[in-house]
């Protein structure tokens, strides 16, 4: 179990770096390119400044890293949730075998002390259902009480 939640840790590990980097590569050239076009519309022309390339490039690297450290977070909410999904998965495993082995004994008990072999166990004994009595045993009826004179005066 340890191998495999270590495979599955360096499989992850290895997938968000690739996400971040591409991420990050991505946005670095897209805001490079972005200043530079909107330096070259403003110079009317290729920007033959060296201050536009300067800019460009530090947009480039701040765009870059935002979008490397968006995705980072998103990657790792992600990983939270499908490690509390697997969490959740493993803790159902166990409660489940951990009752089927707690009600196994349990039958087992019920088995020995009504004194019948395991195969007999399986059976659900049917009982007739129960009637409601014809009559009440109250001897008065629902509306009627009885007269106050026959209780104890209280006080």
């Amino acid at each position: 179990m340890i191998e495999r939640l270590s495979r599955q840790f360096f499989s992850a590990v290895r997938h968000v770096l690739g996400e971040v980097v591409r991420a990050g590569l991505i946005a670095m050239v897209v805001g490079l390119v972005l200043i530079e076009l909107v330096g070259g519309l403003v110079d009317r022309g290729w920007p033959s400044r060296i201050f536009v390339h300067i800019i460009a490039v530090a947009f480039g690297l701040v765009l870059g890293y935002a979008v490397a450290m968006t995705v980072a977070f998103f990657e790792g909410i992600k990983g939270i949730v499908a490690t509390a999904g697997e969490i959740e998965h493993e803790i159902e495993g166990a409660l489940r075998g951990a009752v089927d082995a707690s009600s196994g004994g349990i039958m087992g008990v019920v088995d020995a002390v009504e004194h019948r072999t395991h195969s007999q166990s399986t059976v659900v004994p049917s009982y007739p259902p129960t009637q409601p009595p014809k009559y009440s045993t109250s001897q008065y009826p629902p509306s009627q009480y009885p007269p106050s004179s026959q209780y104890p005066p209280t006080r």
